[in-house]
Parts: structure tokens; sequence; C-alpha cells
């Protein structure tokens, strides 16, 4: 019995000394594993940052004469589209596809390249008043109808009539005031 209880007490020890030592080895264990997730972090972010900036090297070498092709084929789209609607509009034959449509197929949408594309300038300084390489900038158009033109013109003419009355007004009071001096 004395045997046994000293080997209970042997084992006692060993429990506290390798709980000690557990104690003191976690704080180790969870400073090397956040080492690792730091390292392993840090070779990602280095990895995404040398794919980033060869991106970016791509988009300064290569954005603006790309979307500059783009912008060409999609003008000569437009106009040739035009001149098929001409074409189809004449009624001699059977209608005209797009160039659009024989490129791509049956399709079903209702954006066609020409009216979903937009290329904005790679320099966003080139970008200020909402300048695109594509779509290219409409010439401004008259909105105002003929009645409208006769309208505003009268308005005008009202105005610089009320404007010129009251200069007559203003001037004749400044010579009644002189005069009374």
């Amino acid at each position: 019995m004395a045997e046994a209880r000293q080997h209970a007490s042997g084992l006692e020890f060993e429990i506290e000394r390798l709980t000690s030592a557990l104690n003191h080895l976690r704080p180790a264990l969870d400073q090397a594993r956040e080492r690792e997730e730091q390292a392993e972090a840090d070779a990602f972010r280095a990895e995404v940052t040398a794919e980033r900036d060869a991106l970016a090297n791509d988009i300064v070498d290569k954005y603006e004469v790309s979307a500059r092709e783009i912008a060409s084929l999609l003008t000569r789209m437009t106009a040739s589209n035009a001149r098929v609607a001409v074409a189809n509009r004449l009624g001699r034959g059977p209608g005209l596809r797009s160039a659009e449509d024989i490129a791509r197929g049956p399709y079903v949408g209702m954006w066609t390249l020409a009216s979903g594309v937009r290329l904005p300038p790679l320099n966003p300084s080139a970008h200020t008043g909402g300048s695109f390489i594509w779509p290219l900038p409409e010439p401004p158009r008259d909105c105002m109808t003929p009645q409208l033109r006769a309208t505003m013109a009268a308005i005008g003419a009202e105005a610089r009539r009320i404007g010129q009355e009251v200069t007559a007004r203003e001037q004749a009071k400044a010579r009644a005031g002189r005069r009374r001096l």
C-alpha cells in the first residue's frame, strides 16, 4: 500500500510538472501559430500586390490603345447600322441584318454593343465633364420648336422694352433732380 501511495504521489508530481509545462508552452504555441498565420498573410499580400501591379502596368500600356480600337469598331458599327437601316427602309429585297447580329449570332437582350459599352479615359482628369472614349460626345441638339423660339423672342422683346422704359424714367428723374439745384 505504501508503494501505491508513493507511486500515486509520483504521478501527482508528474501531473503538476506537465501542467506547469503546458501552461508555459500554450502561449508559445499561440505565438508560433500567429507568426505562421502572419507569414502566410504577408506572402499572400505580396503575391496579390505583384499581380495587381502587373495588371496596373498592363492597363497603362494597353487600355487607351485597346479602348480606341474598340471605339473605332463601335463607330464603324454605328455607321453601318444606319446604312443597313436605310437599305431596309427601301424595301427592295430581304431585310439586312446588322454586323453585330451577324457577329454575335442570335441573342436575347436589350443592349447592343454600341448602346451598352462605356469606355472612360484612363486618366481621371481627361474624364472631367463626363467625356468618354465611347460613346462619342454627341453634338448639341436644338430642342426649341419654332413656336417656343417665337415665344422666347417675344418675352425677350418685352423685357428689353421694360428695361428701356425703366432706364428712360430713371434718366428723366436724374435730369429733373439736376434742374432743381
